[in-house]
């Protein structure tokens, strides 16, 4: 049985901002990093929301100036979390019944990571192989 963790997998370092962040900025951000979602955390590095590209299409649907409103308005706040000692199999099963595809990964109570659907399809079309000691 295959027992990789989602730490394996995971994004880290990753971007992370506050929920009073402004959306341009962190707009902007997202594009030159290449990535889909960023996790808006507290003070103490706990998630407080996720922004993902999907909230900005929400944004120009509501015909909202990305410089005069704070991501937190469109994030959500209800924030599913899997631990880094997680196996991926049943954090893939997670994901599916939540209907996500970003997930902030919790190390010591502390977001350390993301792990998005992206991250699953890398490694389950690229699976590590067994070693025969």
């Amino acid at each position: 049985m295959d027992e990789t963790r989602v730490g394996d997998l995971m994004t880290s370092p990753m971007l992370t901002i506050g929920m009073d962040d402004n959306a341009a900025d962190v707009g902007h951000a997202m594009r030159e990093q290449g990535i889909k979602s960023v996790v808006a955390i507290d003070e103490d590095c706990s998630p407080t929301g996720i922004v993902t590209s999907t909230d900005f299409v929400a944004m120009a649907a509501d015909d909202r100036r990305p410089s005069e409103t704070p991501v937190g308005e469109y994030a959500t706040t209800d924030v599913v979390t899997v631990d880094a000692d997680d196996p991926v199999s049943g954090v893939a099963a997670r994901m599916r019944e939540n209907d996500i595809n970003h997930l902030p990964v919790m190390d010591d109570g502390q977001v350390a990571g993301i792990l998005t659907t992206t991250d699953l399809t890398e490694w389950f079309a690229d699976p590590p192989q067994a070693t025969g000691d």
